[in-house]
């Protein structure tokens, strides 16, 4: 029998919860959009598996702080194939170090994740299921190459 766990409010450390004022993140996401977005419900035999390009990474010729940043997702599982390829443009603080590394490793998690919210919100309403794109480690992909 599973264990159901509910926290209930009179359980939560008040200091816990307390809010606390944060500074902005060096790499901020200015714009976001899809450039290729496919969903195709069909059955097949296929296993669940998820594929994700390596990052392509442009830096503006009008600002050498502002990024484009392109990536590509594809997923398979019995009743979908989707593809999607996302492209976003974020500006970076100049004075973070290593500047490439947050480039290369925290915008494609931003676009990752805007991903799966468009991956559930385009199958939201289709005859078969809700698709919730698996959470990934891009950094392991990202260093495979």
């Amino acid at each position: 029998m599973a264990t159901r766990w509910l926290l209930r409010l009179s359980d939560v450390n008040e200091k816990a919860l307390r809010l606390t004022k944060v500074p902005q993140a060096a790499l901020q996401l200015e714009a976001a959009w899809a450039d290729e977005l496919h969903v195709l419900v069909e059955r097949s035999e296929m296993d669940q598996e998820v594929k994700v390009s390596r990052p392509d990474i442009r830096r503006s010729p009008d600002d050498p702080n502002r990024y484009a940043v392109r990536l590509r997702v594809r997923y398979v599982d019995p009743d979908f194939r989707i593809t999607v390829a996302a492209r976003g443009v974020f500006s970076l603080d100049p004075t973070q170090e290593e500047p490439q590394r947050l480039l290369q490793y925290n915008a494609p998690a931003i676009l990752y994740g805007l991903i799966r919210g468009w991956v559930m919100l385009m199958t939201g309403g289709a005859s078969v299921r809700r698709v919730e794109l698996p959470a990934v480690n891009l950094a392991e992909r990202i260093e495979r190459g």
